[in-house]
């Protein structure tokens, strides 16, 4: 007889592995088991199957065996886990109705009470993830790790690559030396599309050793980036603490702190882009923005020496003309950055006609200094109108003051808006 279907049977502490033929029949399987274990009889046990999204699914005649079986054919399942379980001895009082059973029942009977359902872990649908030979990664080679990695990690088996290519990937059981395991897959690129295809799948672990537990050393930084991909897109300020907490929680996975920081490190990469590139395109960026939106003012500041970035300035063509038509104040904060690289954002702001915040420009900086407050203003001079009287307003803080005094003795020498009056507010902006 043909190997059909493998069956986990965990009773107890103990764990064995029946070879479920096409042929077999409910009552030749409780045979098994019944010798297997000298203490189970046939009017003894019940059984529960695993199936995934059914957590305890009865096994009690031939025909829940049946179609446990067609159900798990059609889910591309090739190994089911099955609970055995003996049956409790629980008799009903005839005049109050209450359940009475005794010390050695008492297990038996909160089971019967307490139907806690099993949480199911959003890895679920990883076991499904490699079904068929011909099934086909459009992602190609990356797709197909990264499907294979959570295969074997809900599967709960630990594999080897044998070939690591762009072109071609094939896997075999960590158990394929020791106990000679015949588990293997074998996938590669079609030339037409470089689609991956899965040419050669043997999904038969006869090691025994297919039992999913909570660490995997399959669990990579790579697999925690595109797991959490979405979480980090929907709340860009996600700690990495905050993610072993939800892998632990709806993955059932133990993962470290390292692997999970580089992991959230990657996702913000492949969202918002690399810190170090996006510096690199601040020229580029300042070029489009002069092209494509005439009457835009742009200023990159670096060091000539050795070509690093030291602030940025910018102000839209919208801003600078939109300033005309709002009262003459400008409200002047600064802002702490969360990258990589930290610095400073500094913000200059009006009040159009409803009340409303306008911005005007704002610029990039190293830190919050007397030096880089003067060097925005100084810039700020070239975008606003230098007709009228503007009133700035800043919070109370001590590089304000000598920013005043410069910007005055600036705004009385040079060809820039008159300063009218300082307003130092006590309370941050």
């Amino acid at each position: 007889m043909d190997t059909f279907m493998l069956l986990v049977f965990t009773y107890g502490c103990s764990t064995t592995v029946i070879n479920v033929a096409r042929a077999m029949c409910y009552s030749r399987l409780v045979e098994c088991l019944c010798e297997k274990w000298d203490e189970l009889s046939a009017g003894s046990i019940s059984l529960f199957c695993k199936l995934p999204g059914i957590n305890k699914c009865h096994l009690d005649n031939e025909e829940e065996f049946q179609n446990m079986v067609l159900l798990a054919k059609s889910m591309g399942v090739q190994h089911v886990e099955v609970v055995v379980e003996l049956k409790g001895d629980i008799g009903q009082s005839s005049s109050l109705g209450l359940l009475r059973v005794g010390v050695e029942d008492e297990i038996d009977a909160l089971r019967s009470f307490c139907h806690h359902k099993e949480k199911v872990l959003l890895s679920a649908p990883w076991a499904n993830g490699i079904t068929h030979v011909g099934q086909r990664f459009v992602g190609g080679a990356q797709e197909f790790r990264d499907v294979l990695c959570k295969y074997a990690i809900q599967g709960g088996f630990k594999f080897t690559y044998v070939k690591n290519e762009t072109t071609r990937v094939t896997a075999v059981c960590a158990m394929r030396e020791e106990r000679g395991c015949l588990w293997a897959i074998h996938c590669r690129a079609q030339r037409a599309n470089d689609f991956f295809y899965i040419k050669r799948f043997s999904d038969v672990h006869t090691c025994g050793t297919d039992v999913r537990t909570s660490k995997n050393p399959r669990v990579s930084s790579d697999l925690v980036s595109s797991t959490i991909s979405e979480i980090v897109r929907d709340k860009p300020l996600t700690r990495p603490c905050e993610v072993v907490t939800i892998l632990k929680r709806d993955y059932g996975l133990d993962v470290s702190y390292h692997v999970v920081w580089l992991g959230v490190e990657k996702a913000k990469a492949g969202i918002h882009g690399d810190h170090s590139l996006s510096f690199d395109q601040l020229r580029w960026y300042s070029d489009a923005v002069m092209r494509y939106n005439p009457g835009s003012y742009v200023n990159i500041d670096y060091d000539a020496s050795s070509q690093q970035f030291c602030r940025f300035f910018v102000s839209f063509a919208a801003c600078i003309s939109g300033f005309n038509a709002c009262r003459p104040l400008l409200f002047l904060d600064g802002t702490f950055l969360k990258g990589k690289y930290k610095g400073q954002l500094l913000a200059a702001t009006a009040k159009d006609g409803n009340n409303g915040l306008f911005p005007v420009a704002f610029a990039i900086v190293d830190s919050e200094t007397t030096a880089n407050w003067s060097w925005f203003l100084h810039e700020l001079g070239k975008v606003v109108d230098g007709k009228c009287h503007i009133t700035f307003i800043s919070d109370r803080k001590s590089w304000a003051f000598g920013v005043i005094r410069f910007t005055y003795l600036f705004a009385k020498n040079q060809n820039v808006p008159e300063v009218n009056s300082f307003v130092l507010s006590d309370t941050p902006l």
